[in-house]
């Protein structure tokens, strides 16, 4: 990955695996391609494998990092015991050895130690602050 943005990535392309870039390849052998919000699990300058689709609304090559969400449809729901094939989502991004790139709520929540220091210390210091304001305010009016 080039460059990204807050909802696309701009890849170099260095292989076509399988279809054809045509119009959406640039001169410069680079391709935007939509994420949406999954955008941020991305790391620039690392490879990936980028299955896309084109977007039927906006006409854009699209892709995602995570795999869609099972709703009502799987044998469990309708109360049958026959195995349904899984696919894959064809239009997904993934590392170059195949794993999938991780996407979890957790990911980014170590990755600057000081902000979660803080999150944890400011409140109940705020809280503290407040209170012994209030203490203060409520001494001064007394007099």
């Amino acid at each position: 990955m080039k460059q990204s943005d807050p909802v696309s990535a701009i890849f170099l392309v260095s292989q076509v695996r399988a279809g054809s870039l045509d119009g959406y390849i640039s001169t410069a052998n680079t391709v935007e391609v939509r994420y949406g919000g999954d955008v941020k699990y991305l790391d620039t300058g690392k490879s990936y494998i980028v299955g896309v689709a084109v977007n039927e609304t906006t006409r854009k090559l699209a892709s995602t990092v995570r795999d869609s969400a099972e709703i009502f449809g799987v044998p469990e729901a309708i109360g049958s015991n026959i195995q349904c094939p899984r696919f894959e989502a064809a239009a997904r991004t993934i590392n170059v050895d195949g794993s999938s790139i991780d996407s979890g709520l957790f990911v980014n929540f170590f990755d600057k130690p000081l902000l979660l220091l803080a999150s944890f210390l400011f409140p109940p210091v705020l809280v503290f602050m407040g209170l012994v304001g209030l203490v203060w305010f409520r001494r001064g009016t007394r007099r």
